[in-house]
């Protein structure tokens, strides 16, 4: 008999919290993290983007990681616009909704980033963020059933 292998853990279906990082001024990924770097003990690298595919394009996210080894906590920094497109099929009917612009929040399209943390932390002030840089990160559910629940679970 063949053991049926789930890439999900069907028994997990708990939300994780995720926060929506707003710049106060825009910068590019390269900048922003560069001026966090320098100004906060914790280092920040780019990591593999996020991709996600839809029936005509691959979406690439930026993706940045720091540790907190004090308290043994990886966060994560995805850009919810996607940095990159590409046609992977051509689109070969008149009225077709998809774009070269994906958000992985839809409704947050001022969002810039998505924080995630692996000891799925909801206070995200414990994020020590340069002030002149963020907004006050929003926490935000993200309900298992969510398509963006099941990518970022993949991702990592």
């Amino acid at each position: 008999m063949k053991k049926r292998f789930s890439l999900f853990n069907d028994t997990d279906n708990e939300p994780i919290s995720i926060g929506l990082a707003r710049l106060v001024k825009f910068l590019q990924p390269h900048i922003l993290f560069f001026q966090i770097n320098s100004q906060k003990n914790m280092r920040y690298q780019r990591k593999r983007d996020l991709e996600v595919f839809s029936e005509y394009y691959r979406y690439d996210h930026i993706v940045f990681e720091a540790h907190q080894p004090n308290w043994k906590n990886k966060i994560l920094f995805i850009q919810n616009k996607n940095s990159n497109c590409t046609k992977i099929k051509e689109i070969d009917r008149l009225f077709v909704e998809e774009t070269e612009d994906n958000y992985l929040l839809d409704k947050y399209t001022d969002v810039e980033y998505l924080v995630k943390t692996s000891n799925n932390i909801r206070n995200f002030s414990l994020i020590s963020l340069p002030e002149n840089l963020f907004f006050q990160i929003q926490p935000y559910e993200l309900e298992p059933d969510n398509e963006l629940y099941k990518i970022i679970q993949y991702y990592e």
